[in-house]
């Protein structure tokens, strides 16, 4: 009980923390703070620094996601697993189309010195949102179905937690968001993946927790 009150808190504090951002992005207070963190990326700005961040952010794009949401479907495919196929679907899918409407609704317009072009509105930024979602949800199925041991699944969480920062970051160094998109990105793709999560685990819960109690002790 306290396990699933805890978890709800932490959903509407990410839920407020979002729309606390959402509904004051235009006030000094954001926008010093992005231009902070814009000047503190541009102190990379390289060719070779461009180079390396143009290959990160495509690590997050619909085109590269698909490609790992097809790998993710084949296991799912030959394991037989119905629910997860459905989830692997779900990861892809849920975050672009809330972060679309989210987009909308909100209408930023993006920064002005762009390294690279986009087009849409800014925030929040569907690089961090998709990338937290749908990676994060790989990490789960690592954890879940590959990887036993508690030692390795740190290094499964780290490994991805880094990459999705280094493509929300990887937005910001090549202008097309400010730091506050990403921050959004990610807190909206955390309430997506914790609910992903939490919904896939109640639907594959083992069978023998709903087994009569008079069949336990046959």
């Amino acid at each position: 009980m306290m396990g699933k009150l805890r978890l709800t808190v932490w959903l509407c504090l990410m839920i407020l923390l979002f729309l606390m951002i959402g509904f004051t992005y235009e006030t000094s207070f954001i926008v010093g703070i992005d231009k902070e963190v814009a000047s503190f990326a541009s102190s990379f700005q390289s060719d070779a620094a461009t180079t390396v961040f143009l290959f990160i952010t495509n690590l997050g794009s619909w085109k590269f996601i698909l490609f790992f949401t097809l790998i993710l479907f084949g296991y799912s495919l030959y394991k037989g697993d119905k629910v997860l196929t459905l989830f692997v679907i779900l990861s892809f899918i849920v975050p672009r189309t809330l972060n679309f409407m989210l987009k909308e609704f909100f209408a930023r317009t993006r920064p002005q010195d762009q390294l690279v072009p986009a087009t849409h509105f800014s925030f929040p930024s569907g690089h961090s949102m998709n990338s937290f979602v749908f990676f994060g949800f790989v990490a789960y199925v690592l954890i879940t179905y590959c990887v036993s041991r508690k030692a390795p699944q740190v290094v499964v969480v780290v490994l991805f937690s880094m990459l999705i920062g280094l493509i929300g970051f990887s937005r910001i160094y090549l202008g097309v968001h400010y730091f506050t998109d990403v921050t959004a990105g990610f807190l909206a793709g955390g309430v997506v993946l914790i609910l992903l999560i939490k919904i896939h685990q109640r639907l594959t819960e083992p069978e023998e927790k709903n087994v009569p109690m008079n069949d336990e002790l046959i």
